[in-house]
Parts: C-alpha cells; structure tokens; sequence
C-alpha cells in the first residue's frame, strides 16, 4: 500500500507541476519621522522641490550640503586631509608652493624676454643682410651712383679724361680721330702745295703724322 501511494503522488506531480511565482519586490518601511513629515504641508513641498525635473532649481538639504559637500565646493575636504593635524607641514608644502609658482612665473618671465630679444636681433640682422645685398646689387649695376656723374668721360671744366677704363677708351678713340685729321692734312698738303715754297724758294715743311702703332 505504501508503495502504491508514493507512487500515485510522484504521478499527481509529474501531471501537474507547481506554479512558478513572481519575483517579490520588497520596499523598506517609512519610518515614523517620514510618515509624519507627509502630513506636513511644508515637507510635501520641500520634497517636490527636490525630485522635481528640468532645469529648475532644486531644493537641497542644508545638512547634506555641510555633512557631504560637493568635491568642487570650497569646504570640500577629504579624509586624508581631514585627519591632518600636523599644520606645520601644511603651511611649509604652502610657502614652498608659492615660492616655486613665484620661480615658475620669473622663468617664464625670463624665457619671453629672451625670445623677444632673439626675435628682434633675428629681424635686425635680416633687415641688415638685406640692405647690404641691395647696396651690393646698386654697385654692381652702377645705375644709382650715374645721377652724379657726367655723360661723357671727361671734366667738362678742366677737360682733363677721367682716371677710369672709360675716360682711357674717350682719350684713345679721340687721338685716332686727330691721328686721322693728319692724315687728311698731309694728303690735302701733299696734293695741293709743293715741296718748296714759292716765295722764298725755300723748302717747306709737311704736315707732321703721328705714329698709327699707338692707336693699336
């Protein structure tokens, strides 16, 4: 009989298997300060305030603002910090934090001024390597130092030939120009006159030529 009765329930379980129930969701009990603070019309509001959504001001608890601060607030503290007590090496890590932004700043101060005057002294050793590359350019093509000059090759006062490749070119081209007016002379002379002249019988004297090797 025992065995035919197990054997019939592990039959009823096999045919209808148990429910299976729902996740339970446990929500923590209001305490009594809550429970009274719902009924007071000014917790209501200060509770709407601070679940209200937008970018609305929200109300905040003064004693959540003291007790656990924002780490961006001024009386933000950390626990390291807040357990320091050894203020004499606090206000030495200050003074040495001061001193050394004040060296970071003379430094700093130090490296601009030092660049400015490499900067200028870069600029002025341009504007002078430019200056004298165009002096140099003006000497070479001569065309500035020719407004105090003479067109020709010579002083126009003393008519002397100047002392330059130019005047030495004037002087020879002007001597071949005489060299060539004696000859025409001597050939007019020699074709037009005699060899003695014909009032005195005496002989006459030629039209003197210069050496042409000169002129060479």
């Amino acid at each position: 009989d025992f065995f035919w009765g197990l054997l019939n329930i592990m039959t009823f379980c096999f045919a209808f298997p148990l429910p299976v129930f729902a996740k339970m969701n446990n929500i923590q009990p209001r305490t009594r300060e809550e429970r009274a603070g719902i009924k007071n019309k000014e917790s209501i509001e200060k509770t709407m305030l601070k679940n209200r959504s937008g970018g609305y001001h929200k109300y905040e608890d003064p004693a959540g603002i003291i007790n656990n601060p924002d780490h961006k607030s001024p009386i933000f503290v950390s626990e390291a910090e807040r357990f320091d007590k050894n203020f004499a090496v606090f206000d030495k890590k200050q003074r040495d934090g001061m001193v050394e932004r004040k060296d970071q700043f003379l430094e700093q101060k130090r490296m601009d001024s030092l660049n400015r005057d490499l900067g200028r002294w870069k600029r002025m050793d341009e504007e002078n390597k430019t200056e004298n590359e165009r002096v140099s350019k003006m000497r070479e093509d001569g065309s500035k130092g020719k407004k105090n000059h003479s067109s020709a090759a010579y002083n126009p006062i003393t008519l002397e030939y100047d002392p330059t490749s130019e005047g030495q070119r004037l002087k020879q081209k002007d001597d071949y120009q005489r060299y060539k007016q004696a000859v025409r002379m001597q050939n007019l002379d020699a074709k037009s006159n005699g060899s003695y002249n014909i009032l005195t019988g005496e002989n006459r004297r030629g039209v003197d030529v210069p050496d042409p090797n000169r002129f060479k």
